[in-house]
């Protein structure tokens, strides 16, 4: 005999069935073609129970949304139209509460910068990095310092850019800056979004380095040796060991090993960019410069200001210009064509040869690149043949 079925029931504006699959009852509704109300339940009655409930709360809605004036009916009909879809108009409001009347103490932009710098002194970030975010953060907080956190958008970000003037390779250093403030916010759970994340950083193409001559180095050397010999040994550790100029800045004498069959510099972890430590052989005509010049202790070179001052004093002396760097970039330059790219990217502290590569390949010819190397002290070369001619560039 066949099994009666159990019927389906209207009740309270839910149809309630019997669904085998399960061994439950369902309560079902459409609220609207986009909206639906579906539960089961282990008996009929707490499903008729449930469908009595709902039916309440549902109609102690409508009497809510029937007691709205005129003016909030159409307020929230033209907040659909701009939310289109994108959001409810609940979850505009709760964010709208969110940022505009936050719980808890309002954080300004400068309250910002100074908890993050306060993090980057905590965690012994380098002191260059710590002045150059402060340097730029204090020109947002000029204009944003006294602003709420959550106030901040990109369109205020992006004006501060555009109002500064700021292009290309500086452009992005200030974005990034601005970018890790804001995505420090977010981790400490004062923001969800950061509004610099989404700004289009400015494409750039990077300069061709300014390589020195060989007889302009050597010229420049020699000068130091009789005019600001306090230099000379930085000098020359930044064209023949390739050394940034903030390395140099922090490097010791004790790190200069020259004694043994293989010495080097040892650029440690406190002084090496992203404290990548590494050792750059020296060669030959540094350990000239170097012998002569070698001190039992103490910074190798001076203080950036008055290692400035003397170099001043120096290209006026010399007539050549150093750019920034210079010594760098011509240690790059004459070293791959030498000593080939594997050495070179290591003594550099790259991680692989492709920035060689395309910043310095082919900037000079092997026979200048020889001259280079055999740059000594004066006294030592003025016996030796040192045939310092042309520039040798191609």
């Amino acid at each position: 005999m066949k099994k009666k079925s159990r019927k389906t029931i209207k009740h309270h504006g839910f149809t309630i069935r019997w669904r085998a699959a399960r061994s439950r009852y369902e309560a079902d509704r459409y609220l609207d073609p986009r909206r639906r109300i579906q539960q089961y339940f282990p008996t009929l009655d707490s499903a008729k129970i449930f469908a009595e409930q709902k039916n309440i709360e549902l109609t102690n809605k409508g009497h809510d949304a029937l007691n709205l004036s005129d003016r909030q009916r159409l307020d929230a009909v033209e907040a659909l139209k701009i939310l289109a879809d994108k959001a409810s108009l609940i979850q505009a409001a709760q964010y709208f509460i969110k940022h505009e009347h936050p719980v808890g103490p309002v954080v300004t932009v400068l309250e910002l910068v100074r908890q993050y710098e306060d993090a980057m002194i905590a965690r012994k970030a380098r002191e260059h990095s710590i002045k150059g975010f402060h340097w730029r953060t204090q020109a947002f907080c000029r204009v944003y310092g006294n602003e709420p956190i959550t106030n901040i958008t990109r369109i205020h970000i992006e004006s501060w850019l555009d109002n500064n003037g700021w292009q290309e390779l500086n452009r992005r250093h200030y974005i990034a800056v601005i970018r890790s403030l804001f995505n420090y916010a977010i981790k400490q759970e004062l923001l969800d979004v950061n509004p610099a994340a989404k700004i289009e950083l400015p494409a750039f193409e990077s300069k061709e380095p300014v390589i020195l001559t060989p007889d302009q180095i050597q010229t420049m050397l020699h000068a130091a040796e009789e005019k600001e010999p306090a230099i000379v040994p930085a000098l020359a550790i930044s064209f023949f060991a390739g050394l940034r100029p903030v390395e140099l800045a922090r490097l010791d004498w004790s790190a200069i090993h020259l004694e043994g069959t293989e010495p080097v510099i040892h650029v440690g972890a406190e002084i090496a960019k992203k404290r990548h430590r590494r050792n750059v052989d020296i060669l030959p005509n540094l350990t000239s410069w170097l012998t002569a010049y070698r001190k039992p202790q103490g910074k190798v070179m001076l203080t950036l200001s008055n290692y400035r001052r003397h170099v001043r004093r120096l290209t006026k002396e010399t007539g050549t210009e150093l750019p920034y760097n210079a010594g760098r970039h011509a240690f790059a330059s004459y070293a791959y064509q030498i000593h080939g790219l594997d050495k070179t990217a290591r003594w550099l502290g790259h991680g692989d040869g492709e920035l060689l590569l395309t910043t310095y390949k082919g900037l000079v010819t092997k026979s200048a690149a020889e001259i280079f190397w055999s740059i000594k002290p004066k006294e030592i070369g003025k016996d030796e043949h040192n045939p310092v001619q042309t520039s040798g560039h191609e």
